[in-house]
């Protein structure tokens, strides 16, 4: 029982504390929001033509393919997955 009612007190502190927290700011307002205050961008386009805010990042392998393509048969089941040369799942 004293569990209980210790539980219960310490939920009932914590949602008091949580509404009493914005009356002790003095009113100064230091909350940021970054994605109203940040500046435009703008887009960069890649070769395929994709509109993005992001930056791009092209990976290159040297040639060697990527491992993890499905194998289908005739049916169009899947019946493994491609590996690399030395036939691991990863490169």
């Amino acid at each position: 029982m004293n569990y209980k009612l210790l539980g219960a007190a310490a939920c009932l502190c914590a949602v008091v504390l949580s509404l009493a927290a914005p009356l002790m700011e003095n009113g100064v307002q230091t909350r940021v929001h970054q994605h109203r205050d940040a500046p435009e961008k703008t887009e960069e386009v890649g070769t395929s033509g994709f509109a993005t805010h992001l930056p791009l990042v092209e990976i290159s392998t040297g040639g060697i393919a990527i491992p993890g393509k499905a194998v289908m048969d005739e049916a169009g089941r899947t019946v493994g997955y491609t590996t690399a040369e030395d036939g691991a799942d990863r490169i």
